[in-house]
């Protein structure tokens, strides 16, 4: 069931809700290094259909990370607000 906000949420809640975005956004590939820390890779978008996971904080108070395909991003939480019209930032924590 898709909506015309940007993506939708399953309707029944789930921890780290996946999120279908119908919008390119931006996204910053993470890399975990061997000794635990993380790194970040190139700038790249992510198209219109792709489901994010939500699955903690980004590098600042701006970003989320997510996971997409077994893969970790970084991505702005205001290109999910502007798809949604809400608030990303208690998801998101």
């Amino acid at each position: 069931m898709a909506s015309t906000t940007g993506f939708f949420l399953p309707n029944t809640p789930v921890v780290n809700e996946k999120i279908a975005i119908l919008k390119p956004i931006s996204a910053i590939q993470v890399f975990e290094n061997e000794d635990g820390t993380s790194r970040m890779g190139l700038l790249s978008q992510i198209g219109p259909g792709v489901v994010l996971e939500p699955c903690g904080k980004g590098f600042n108070e701006r970003t989320a990370k997510v996971r997409v395909r077994g893969y970790y991003y970084y991505v702005f939480l205001q290109d999910l607000e502007s798809q949604s019209g809400g608030s990303m930032r208690a998801q998101c924590a």
